[in-house]
This record gives C-alpha cells, structure tokens and sequence, in this order.
C-alpha cells in the first residue's frame, strides 16, 4: 500500500496559502515585530485545524503542476485582498490619530511605530496601539478568521479552472470601502477638529483685541491642555465606535 504524499499535501498547501497571505496583511498579525516564522507556524497550524471544517470540501486528487501554481498564485491573492480590506478599514485609527495630532499641536513629535513601520506622530501611535489593543480584547481577529472560513463559500477552490477573475470582480466596492472609512475617521474626529476651528478663531480674535500680547507662547500650551482633556474625555468612545464600525464594514465585503 502506498501513499501519494503530493496529493496527501496538496489541500494543505492550498489552504496554506490563503491564510498565510491574509496574516502578511491584516492589522496586528502582520506588524513587523512578529517574526515571520510565527505567522507562518501559526497559518500552517491554522490550516491543518481548517481542512475539515471549510464549507466547500478541498479535494486530495493529484492536482496538473501548472493548474497547481495556478491556483496557489490565485489563493495568495485572494488571501492578500482579504487581509488587505482589514488593513484598509482599520486605518480608519490612522486617520483619525493624525487629526488628533494636528489638533493638539502635537503633530512634530515623532517616534516609531511597529504597526505601520516608521515614524508616526507620538498621539497617532498612541491611538493605533491603543485601536489594536481594543481590535484583540473585542475579539475582532476571530471575524478576520472566520471570514477566510467563509470566503471558501463565495470564492471555493476550483481544480478544473482557477477563479481569479470572478474574485476580482467583487472587488469593485473596494474604493467604496475607502470613501466610507475616510468618512468615518473624519466624523468621529469631529469633535477634535471643531476644536481646532474654535480654538484658532479665539486666539484670532484676541490677537486682534490685544495686539500687544504674545499669542504664540500661550496659544501652544493651551491648546495641548484642552486637547488632552478632550482626549481623556472622549477616546475611549471613538475608538470603541471606528472598531464597531471595522466590524460593520467588514462584514459587508463577505457575510458572515
């Protein structure tokens, strides 16, 4: 008796390189701190676990060497755009970080951040690690893991021809995503930027009142005191409210 070990290996791989391409981009699971071989120990662990649970059953057939590359150059980039639209819609924590920055006055000052691997401003790495904080303790992993479950329902692996372009189609809300988060950040950092309007019309109009005083060395401290009690007040509800909305949003580009 013997084994084909080629077609024992082959739905593991396939599934392998979905979930690998959806860890190389989704938010947290992909930031540069996590060495790489934990995310592909853990995709490999993720696959094996996934083999007989997917809706659409992955076939142990021989698969042709060509139709193999095929479909596994066609599951990295189904895997790679999942990840990514998770990426995408939590940027809406980058967004609104900026803003906040800006707002406060503390715009130049500049440290590193893990997540998007470069210099980012101290108050928008505070909102990213915080937003990621919250995107693990909310559970909101598991729906990206649960969405590469499901997209085998949407997009199954297909051994005769490979799927690619009935994938790319679906993609056309993809700039319709993009205009919703930018519009989300931009409302939940709403408060922040009336801030800002009000706050630089006070100190135009004393400036106009009394000429005389120096403006620029009360208006920066002032205005990095009311920013980080507004901060303090209202944060924890922004961020709670742009992950309510991840999750919303991602649910829309594959029912769960």
């Amino acid at each position: 008796m013997t084994i084909d070990l080629i077609a024992l290996v082959q739905p593991y791989l396939l599934i392998f390189a979905r979930i690998s391409a959806v860890f190389m981009m989704a938010p947290g699971l992909s930031d540069t701190h996590i060495p790489m071989r934990y995310r592909l120990l853990f995709s490999l662990a993720l696959a094996i676990a996934f083999k007989d649970i997917l809706p659409i059953p992955i076939t142990s057939e021989k698969i042709d060497g060509v139709l193999l590359v095929a479909l596994l150059v066609q599951e990295t980039i189904i895997g790679s755009i999942i990840g990514f639209i998770a990426r995408l819609l939590l940027s809406i924590l980058d967004v609104l970080g900026n803003i906040l920055s800006l707002q406060t006055g503390l715009g130049n000052a500049m440290v590193f951040n893990p997540s998007m691997g470069g210099q980012t401003p101290v108050l928008d790495n505070f909102v990213i690690l915080s937003g990621l904080m919250l995107f693990f303790a909310m559970d909101l992993h598991y729906l990206v893991i649960r969405s590469v479950i499901q997209s085998y329902h949407f997009f199954p692996i297909h051994t005769d021809h490979p799927l690619l372009g009935h994938f790319l189609s679906s993609l056309e809300k993809l700039p319709l995503f993009f205009s919703k988060s930018f519009t989300i950040a931009c409302q939940l950092s709403l408060p922040f930027l009336i801030l800002g309007v009000v706050f630089q019309f006070m100190l135009g109009l004393l400036n106009r009142v009394v000429p005389n005083i120096q403006i620029f060395f009360i208006s920066l401290p002032l205005q990095i005191l009311l920013g980080f009690v507004l901060i303090f007040t209202i944060l924890a509800l922004v961020l709670h409210l742009s992950l309510q909305n991840f999750s919303e949003l991602y649910a829309e580009f594959l029912p769960q």
